[in-house]
């Protein structure tokens, strides 16, 4: 077999106000409704893939991430393209900003290695995008680092979720059940995170006294909105 060299992207995103909408059990359906903005900086990937039994290793340059995410990205995958397990991989991690900020760089990352290995293999950018995004989306309801990041980079731009869930599903990868709308203009932003590390989502999202507090902050502003 050949050697396989794919390259993904994608930016980061912050949520500016949300709620959160994981009481349904299927994580299809699991998300927020929210508004945020979608950012430039985010997670660039180079995959290289060899004739192998799907293992996979993960090199991080600049900030250091959590390779398991990328595993578990890679398992979801095999489901609906297998022949991703024919091959050993490498994943060059480069991530532009740090994780554990409230960045979205979880879902970014995701996004960005689901391309880049289907972009290696020859998957057609539309379906393959769209895969990736429905990926993402279950690794970070499996992981709990994340609820809307992936619906609103499916928007793009200053963002507003309607419809909690991932933007795409089914083995078609139609569309739904999440939706959001998004409008974009270049702006700068000025971002700022604590030098000694940040919390992971789910010391937030899994907490019941945080869980309440958000979503109900989160839901009278969307009425404001609305």
């Amino acid at each position: 077999m050949p050697e396989l060299l794919g390259r993904g992207y994608c930016g980061g995103h912050v949520t500016l106000l949300f709620t959160i909408e994981d009481s349904d059990p299927d994580p299809i359906n699991q998300g927020s409704r929210g508004v945020g903005i979608c950012l430039q900086d985010g997670v660039e990937i180079i995959c290289r893939g060899r004739e192998g039994k799907g293992n996979l290793d993960v090199f991080f340059t600049d900030h250091i991430g959590d390779s398991r995410l990328y595993m578990d990205c890679l398992n979801l995958l095999s489901i609906g393209v297998p022949e991703v397990m024919e091959y050993d991989w490498e994943a060059t991690v480069k991530l532009g900003l740090p994780t554990g900020q409230g960045f979205g760089m979880s879902a970014a990352g995701s996004v960005s290695f689901c391309n880049s290995i289907q972009r290696a293999i020859g998957i057609p950018y539309e379906e393959g995008h769209r895969r990736s995004l429905m990926i993402s989306h279950l690794v970070d309801r499996k992981r709990s680092s994340g609820l809307g990041d992936v619906t609103a980079l499916s928007a793009g731009g200053v963002e507003i979720r309607k419809i909690p869930g991932s933007p795409f599903s089914g083995h078609l990868l139609e569309n739904g059940p999440g939706k959001s709308e998004g409008w974009t203009t270049e702006a700068e932003i000025i971002l700022a995170w604590k030098g000694e590390g940040g919390k992971h989502t789910s010391s937030y999202i899994d907490n019941p006294e945080w869980r309440g507090l958000i979503s109900s902050a989160g839901s009278k502003n969307l009425e404001d909105l609305s």
